[in-house]
């Protein structure tokens, strides 16, 4: 289980990135990475199915980062974050995990079903990370939600599921990730 601290409050609990070991085993809904042997070429994705949480590439200066670990993390609904303490750790949890392929594509899956009812709201949508390198490295927060043909983000254009979808950037100088958003018109860093 990766384990973050509470500051001050839900809100500032999911830009958060500290973390701990994940409990032995495998967690439900292990992502599977994109295939090497025969993959598209550099710039195509692997193409998304109903359980795909997230994908997109990992790059650093503008080059493909390949064999580089790639994780879902779900963080608790906003009732059970609201009724942690301050300074007190909150229970997140590693979800899906993958590495990229040598263009630096990755691929998360998830089965909906196997997600915990203490991280998923009453209508469904689910607080994600995406933490690039290992369980502490640079993370992007979205929101994963369950649409009519599998996972979608709460940004995607109303009738079009679509998972989280995006070119991710470790910038060297402040190890910060630069995202930018393919499966929405939303782009952002942070």
């Amino acid at each position: 289980m990766r384990v973050a601290t509470v500051l001050v409050g839900a809100a500032v609990a999911l830009a958060v990135t500290a973390c701990g070991a994940d409990a032995p085993g495998e967690p439900s809904g292990v992502a599977k990475p994109a295939a090497s042997a025969g993959a598209p070429a550099a710039s195509a994705n692997p193409a998304a199915s109903g359980d795909t949480v997230a994908l997109g590439t990992l790059v650093a200066d503008g080059q493909p980062r390949p064999d580089i670990p790639v994780f879902a993390v779900a963080w608790p609904k906003s009732d059970e974050l609201d009724k942690i303490q301050e300074g007190a750790d909150v229970p997140t949890k590693v979800v899906a995990r993958g590495r990229t392929d040598a263009g630096g594509r990755f691929q998360l899956r998830l089965d909906p079903a196997s997600i915990d009812p203490l991280y998923k709201e009453d209508a469904g949508d689910v607080q994600m990370e995406i933490v690039v390198e290992s369980e502490g490295g640079p993370s992007w927060q979205f929101t994963a939600t369950q649409g009519d043909e599998g996972w979608s983000t709460a940004d995607a254009e109303p009738g079009k599921d679509r998972p989280f979808e995006a070119r991710l950037e470790v910038d060297a100088a402040t190890g910060e990730l630069k995202v930018q958003r393919l499966d929405t018109t939303v782009s952002a860093e942070g």
